[in-house]
């Protein structure tokens, strides 16, 4: 009787070691996801003929959808099982990777990675906590927090790294195949996950979900810094170091259709570089988006080196957004 108790609790720290590695394999896929996409921006713009901006809002959507579903993918979670949630969330960045692999056009990006892709990241997250927290104890539950962490940890360190290799010598494609890959390969040990149940009230806060979800939607983001693109690689530019490469190069500055600023120059060995950024005049023109459509902010990204117009721009748009209109 003894020995079938070792052989049991065996094979039961066999099965929780073999899930805490699936786990971590289901977070080093959401991490890394954006990080694949980041690296790739000027690869997936020349090869589905797209723009940058483009590429970027289809990241900032990805970003504020799975931010904002958050609570709501909690929620579904807890009443229709955590098991559940969690494999829609790895279904639903199965089809945003695949749909990367076989895009060939903007479109597809934002509807299957950004939309499917986001809403697939705010099931997923809350339902592996809930199924860490269920399917291990004691120790066994620690190593597993750890195991997924450190996961997480590494795939923000290296996901740079690992994606700017595939996409340099194989192609930003191939990235997001083998994302399916790891996700076909954790779905397979589905069997070990058991369901934790849920046995707080089972009521709905419709509102406030509502209002989570449209408060942070209703957020226009702006990157106050560029990047100088050749072929399959990029450096990160700020306003002054855009503006001098132009006037070295005199090259003159053209404006897309957000009126951000960007030109093509060669450099001495013949290459075509893009230069892409933003100044204060493409900042004014997205903050007439966010009051035209009456956004709920603006956030900024910054690096140092923007453009010093930028700030007056800011200030003034704060104030003509806070003083009462004059009523007749």
């Amino acid at each position: 009787m003894a020995d079938d108790a070792a052989q049991e609790a065996a094979q039961q720290s066999k099965g929780n070691n073999r899930l805490a590695l699936l786990l971590a394999m289901a977070m080093f896929v959401l991490v890394v996801d954006t990080s694949l996409m980041n690296v790739s921006i000027s690869s997936v713009v020349r090869d589905l003929d797209t723009t940058v901006s483009g590429v970027q809002s289809a990241i900032a959507l990805e970003a504020l959808v799975s931010a904002a579903f958050i609570l709501i993918g909690s929620k579904i979670g807890d009443l229709f099982g955590r098991k559940r949630a969690y494999v829609l969330g790895l279904l639903g960045y199965a089809v945003g990777a695949i749909a990367m692999t076989l895009a060939q056009g903007l479109t597809a990006i934002i509807i299957f990675w950004a939309l499917i892709g986001g809403i697939g990241a705010s099931l997923l997250l809350p339902a592996m906590q809930s199924l860490i927290h269920g399917n291990f104890q004691g120790a066994a539950q620690v190593k597993a927090y750890a195991v997924v962490g450190a996961s997480a940890a590494i795939a923000a360190a290296v996901g740079p790294l690992l994606g700017g290799f595939i996409t340099t010598y194989l192609s930003w494609r191939v990235g997001f195949l083998l994302e399916a890959v790891i996700i076909a390969v954790v779905l397979s040990g589905i069997r070990l996950v058991k369901d934790a149940p849920y046995t707080g009230p089972r009521t709905i806060d419709l509102v406030g979900a509502l209002l989570s979800a449209a408060g942070l939607g209703g957020v226009l983001g702006v990157a106050l810094l560029g990047y100088d693109w050749v072929g399959r690689r990029g450096r990160t530019v700020d306003n002054g170091m855009a503006v001098d490469l132009a006037r070295r190069h005199d090259v003159t500055v053209r404006r897309a259709d957000d009126q951000s600023p960007w030109f093509t120059y060669q450099d001495g060995k013949g290459r075509e570089h893009t230069v892409w950024w933003e100044d204060a005049a493409s900042l004014a023109a997205k903050l007439a988006i966010a009051a035209r459509y009456r956004l709920g902010g603006v956030f900024l990204w910054r690096l140092g080196g923007e453009d010093r117009a930028v700030w007056p721009t800011l200030r003034g748009w704060l104030s003509s957004a806070v003083t009462p209109s004059p009523t007749g």
